[in-house]
């Protein structure tokens, strides 16, 4: 049977194919080869000893044309290796580039007898295309794998069951190239400061997702990753180890640690801020300042200074637990070096850290904190600092402006003593302190002699300046704890205190004395400036009112008027049994 009429059997039901042995002594084909016609579902040709290839079946037409066309140069290469060798040969041939084109397996068996050079060629093909699809998808999809790995990690990795790196890609991690991370343990490689979570994600044998891991890196510096893993089985579900991908995100822990920082520390200085204008009373004020700073920024000691008259600095609150202030020529060097160098050295085993607090870019102040032990200050802490430095050198200069208002409120403007409101709201103290205590004092008053003909005839001016020279007679005559004030026009007062009745009397003789210069600013007036004092005593076991003390104090005055000017007089007791003692110069 040919193979003509094997291809056209009614009963394999195939369509009219073309079929042209192009040689009459072609052989019959025995069974094997009609089995094969039959059933084989590839394409199959038969080609001549010229390389003429006819399709054997309808699937080989397309193979049949192509082996006549464009790939008979191949296809002719082919045809020599198995003619050379006798035996059947293989290769693969592609018709065109895209995807659906002919992509084909061929396997070339020399038609001959025994020994015999090939009369023809039997062509066996085998379409390609789904299996290059297949691996050209595999391909695609590894390559597509591998894309997104690295995109969405710094770096993939699998460990055995003891967390022992096993494999990490080409690109390595933190720092390491793959050979220095393989075989090491990843808890090697932990920041001991910050705890890992728990499953471990390189030694769990459960998927981890994004678990948040700080290493050290080939520097060691703290490295943040982000870790998620699956666990890897072999044979019978058997965990052998894990695989996953880490991704770095230490900056943005950084900025994130940085602006959680920032966000407590305004809170912090919004704190203080706040506490501290709550607050009245300047001492108070700056007290609270101290606690708040020692609170907030968890240091052992705070010492806050104001700056003097004079430009120095002066002590004003401290709070904290240390026995004694930094002296304040270590503060000014803690304050020169930081301002000009940077963090300053250590006062008395603390770590300390001073900022100046200035008003218009003038220093009024300074803060000093110290924190016992060997943490040391960062920069947030620094930041801090200054912040609460600009805003106390604000509150310094409110309350100089506060203080300076006060003075100016209690204060005679003409002498600088104490006005008459200030010195009996300061002597209702001490009378009060006197009575508590069983203390004796003095009540001075002192008044001018003759002082009108002096404005008369010389105008105030000089009268003015005989009032001042009365008042720096009055300080020269007194110490630091008296009280001396003007309550108005030429009358003055002065309280001892533990004075008795004859100290009494023997300062206001020396008063009287001292006052004597006062006659210069008379000159040739027929009666000379001079000065008369009443001295009224006060006893703690006889108590009675300010005005009251100030009355007798006032008659006793008149009184060293009335006998003649230019001495003292000493008031009687309140119940009127002691008679007044006189004195002059």
């Amino acid at each position: 049977m040919t193979i003509r009429a094997l291809v056209e059997r009614p009963d394999e039901e195939r369509s009219e194919v073309r079929l042209a042995l192009g040689a009459e002594d072609w052989r019959q084909l025995d069974k094997v080869g009609q089995a094969l016609v039959a059933r084989y579902r590839g394409p199959l040709a038969l080609v001549d000893r010229n390389g003429r290839a006819e399709p054997a079946n309808e699937q080989g037409v397309e193979l049949a044309d192509a082996l006549n066309g464009i790939l008979r140069p191949q296809f002719i290469t082919l045809l020599a290796r198995a003619s050379e060798a006798g035996v059947s040969h293989t290769d693969f041939l592609r018709l065109g580039e895209v995807r659906d084109d002919l992509a084909i397996d061929l396997l070339v068996v020399p038609l001959a007898e025994s020994g015999a050079d090939a009369d023809g060629y039997l062509v066996l093909g085998r379409d390609a295309r789904l299996n290059r699809n297949f691996r050209e998808a595999l391909i695609e999809s590894r390559k597509r794998y591998i894309d997104m790995v690295r995109c969405s990690a710094d770096f993939a990795w699998e460990t055995d069951t003891n967390g022992v790196f096993a494999f990490v890609t080409m690109s390595g991690g933190l720092g390491y190239t793959p050979d220095r991370l393989v075989g090491r343990a990843a808890r090697s490689l932990l920041d001991r400061r910050r705890p890992p979570p728990e499953p471990f994600p390189f030694e769990s044998n459960a998927p981890t997702e994004e678990a948040e891991i700080w290493l050290r890196d080939s520097a060691g510096e703290p490295v943040c990753l982000l870790v998620s893993s699956v666990p890897v089985t072999g044979e019978g579900g058997i965990w052998i180890g894990t695989r996953g991908v880490c991704r770095d995100v230490t900056e943005a822990r950084r900025l994130d640690e940085a602006l959680a920082r920032a966000r407590a520390r305004e809170k912090l200085l919004a704190n203080i801020v706040t506490t501290i204008r709550d607050e009245v009373e300047p001492e108070r004020l700056l007290q609270t300042a101290a606690r708040s700073l020692v609170d907030g920024l968890d240091a052992s000691a705070c010492w806050i200074y104001r700056a003097d008259p004079k430009g120095g600095l002066r002590l004003a609150a401290e709070y904290g637990d240390w026995p004694n202030p930094p002296a304040l020529l270590e503060v000014n060097t803690v304050i020169d070096r930081m301002v000009n160098i940077g963090p300053g050295p250590e006062i008395d085993e603390l770590n300390t850290l001073a900022a100046p607090t200035r008003y218009r870019n003038e220093r009024n102040g300074a803060i000093c904190i110290g924190r016992a032990g060997r943490r040391r200050w960062q920069d947030d802490d620094r930041n801090l600092l200054a912040g609460i430095a600009n805003q106390l050198g604000i509150v310094f200069q409110q309350i100089d402006t506060q203080e300076s208002l006060l003075a100016l409120s209690r204060t005679d403007g003409l002498t600088g003593l104490l006005n008459r409101r200030a010195f009996v709201d300061q002597l209702r103290g001490r009378l009060a302190q006197a009575a508590q205590f069983g203390l004796i004092g003095a009540l001075f008053c002192v008044d001018l002699d003759n002082f009108k003909p002096i404005n008369d005839h010389f105008g105030h001016r000089r009268g003015d300046t005989a009032l001042r020279t009365l008042s720096r007679i009055l300080r020269e005559s007194t110490g630091e704890m008296d009280l001396i004030g003007r309550l108005g026009g030429d009358e003055f007062v002065i309280w001892f205190d533990a004075v008795d009745a004859e100290e009494a009397a023997a300062k206001a003789a020396a008063l009287v004395e001292a006052s004597q210069v006062l006659s210069q600013y008379s000159e040739d007036l027929e009666k000379a400036l001079a000065a008369s004092i009443g001295v009224a005593l006060f006893q703690p076991d006889r108590p009675e009112e300010i005005e009251e003390l100030i009355a007798r104090a006032d008659r006793a005055m008149y009184e060293a008027k009335r006998l003649g000017k230019n001495r003292f007089s000493l008031a009687p007791a309140p119940d009127g049994a002691d008679k007044p003692a006189m004195g002059n110069a």
